[in-house]
């Protein structure tokens, strides 16, 4: 079925690869992985970079509230006098990316074992004789790369660490600052390359292959570790993969990057998601829901005051407004309301973050490697 993504200036739903919005013109733009230019969707290659592209991969474009223009004025009669405070233009442009869809999570795929450019496969699955399987000291049966098998090094002295401290490690290391690759770097690159460079540098960390029960072709690595306080912590650092974006949602991510370190929410039965580690203010499976929960809140909060400021709009387009008027001190009103609104709004997209992912499947057994 044809994937697609909502404009983020008139709502409306457009085909991944679009140019254009077919209901307003919005334009759509696309960016390399490698040197972040700007690319063709129908292109092979990045015409900066001459990288190959593997348009498989997407991400939807974020949301951008609208901007509410500014009342004429005029002097009341028969007196002149000075327009009120008000005419001032009303709001600053808030920018909320929502990396939603099939894109935030396609970047987190094995692929199928049976594909020549999958990522991991299979190469001989263990028996499952419980929903969580543990094995120490040996590498996982798994291919990062076909002909190419997961190899874990282990450090004979690394040991388990504190929350805090793993969360200094992994904002620190660089495994997630590389792009994800199709059938060249993949969720199995990432987890092999996060194990062994946290048993370099003394934490003990494991190897984790997830497998879900409505998408049993795809299975998804990632890392686990062992918490002196916390517990056991699963973590997914998969780096950014192709996305398309608008001009706003470019120069916000530029200045708010997503943070692809990011906690892992399993229970068996459950959606598999992730919430980045600078967001994930607790490690419980119930906090996960709720942050969903409060991501949709927000979208409709965004989507009913963006439609509410056009309405504003097309109100005073045209119109002049005399000091002292019913009319204007209804616009006053109006704008007060819409200022409150986007008020909270901010308040509530500060809290969640940059970035948001829907779930990966629903999770049917765990395997851990240490």
């Amino acid at each position: 079925m044809q994937q697609t993504f909502p404009c983020p200036n008139c709502g409306a739903q457009n085909a991944l690869g679009r140019r254009f919005c077919a209901a307003c013109g919005q334009m759509f733009q696309y960016r390399c992985p490698y040197c972040g230019g700007i690319a063709d969707p129908a292109s092979r290659f990045c015409p900066n970079c001459g990288a190959q592209l593997g348009w498989e991969i997407w991400q939807q474009p974020g949301w951008s509230p609208q901007q509410p223009a500014p009342p004429a004025y005029a002097p009341s009669k028969p007196a002149p006098s000075k327009p009120p405070s008000s005419s001032k233009p009303f709001l600053v442009l808030l920018v909320v990316v929502l990396l939603v869809g099939l894109g935030g999570f396609l970047i987190w795929f094995f692929g199928p074992s049976s594909d020549s450019s999958s990522t991991l496969s299979e190469s001989e699955s263990p028996a499952q004789p419980s929903p969580v399987s543990e094995q120490s000291g040996v590498d996982p049966p798994y291919l990062k790369e076909p002909s190419l098998p997961i190899h874990l090094v282990n450090n004979p002295d690394a040991s388990d660490v504190g929350f805090t401290q793993l969360k200094s490690f992994l904002l620190q290391d660089d495994t997630d600052d590389e792009p994800y690759v199709l059938g060249v770097r993949t969720c199995g690159n990432f987890a092999e390359k996060l194990h062994n460079n946290a048993e370099e540098a003394g934490i003990r960390a494991a190897f984790v292959a997830l497998h879900f029960s409505d998408k049993p072709e795809s299975p998804h690595a990632l890392n686990a570790f062992q918490t002196t306080d916390k517990g056991l912590v699963y973590v997914d650092c998969i780096g950014e993969g192709l996305e398309p974006v608008t001009s706003e949602e470019w120069l916000y991510a530029e200045a708010h990057p997503c943070e692809n370190d990011k906690v892992a929410y399993i229970e068996i039965g459950e959606d598999y998601g992730v919430i980045s580690i600078d967001q994930a203010e607790s490690l419980q499976y119930s906090f996960y829901v709720g942050y969903i929960h409060d991501w949709q809140t927000c979208k409709d909060m965004l989507g009913d005051y963006n439609d509410e400021v056009m309405r504003y709009n097309e109100e005073i387009s045209g119109k002049v407004y005399y000091e002292g008027s019913p009319e204007l001190a209804a616009v006053q009103l109006w704008e007060a309301e819409l200022a409150e609104k986007e008020r909270m709004i901010d308040e509530l997209a500060g809290e969640l973050g940059s970035c948001s992912f829907e779930p990966l499947g629903v999770v049917e057994n765990v395997e851990i490697y240490w």
